[in-house]
C-alpha cells in the first residue's frame, strides 16, 4: 500500500490532477476572492503606516523629542564638568594640544619616545 501524500510536493501527478479535478470550484472561488482580500490588507497597511508616521510627525511630538534631546546634551555637558579630570587633560583642553610635547608636563611627557628601528642593510649571497 502506497503512503499517502500530505503535501502537494509529495503528490505525483496523477493524484495531483486528481485532487484539482475534484476541488476545482473551491479553487476557482478561492483564486476570484484572492485579489480583493490582497487589496483589503494593504489597504489596512497604508492606513497603519499612515497613522503611524503621522504620529511620530506630530507637532506636539516632535516639541518633545526636541526637548528630551538638547536635556540630554545639557545632561552630557554637565556630567563632563562634573567628571574627574587630570589636570594635564585640562590644561590641554583649556590651552590646546601642543605639537611638540617637549615642554608637556604630567605622566604622559615622562615616558620616553619609542626608540629608532635600525635600518637593515642587504647582503648578497654568493
Amino acid at each position: 500500500m502506497a503512503k499517502k501524500a500530505e503535501t502537494v510536493e509529495e503528490m505525483d501527478a496523477e493524484t495531483l490532477k486528481a485532487f484539482v479535478k475534484k476541488n476545482e470550484a473551491k479553487i476557482v472561488e478561492l483564486l476570484k476572492e484572492a485579489p480583493s482580500k490582497i487589496e483589503k490588507k494593504v489597504d489596512k497597511g497604508k492606513d497603519v503606516a499612515k497613522g503611524v508616521f503621522e504620529a511620530a510627525m506630530s507637532k506636539d511630538v516632535q516639541q518633545h523629542f526636541m526637548k528630551a534631546g538638547m536635556e540630554f546634551m545639557l545632561g552630557m555637558a554637565e556630567l563632563m564638568k562634573a567628571m574627574p579630570i587630570p589636570d594635564d587633560i585640562k590644561s590641554m583642553v583649556k590651552n590646546g594640544v601642543k605639537k611638540d610635547c617637549a615642554d608637556c608636563e604630567g605622566p604622559a611627557a615622562k615616558k620616553k619616545s619609542a626608540p629608532k628601528k635600525k635600518s637593515i642593510e642587504k647582503i648578497e649571497l654568493t
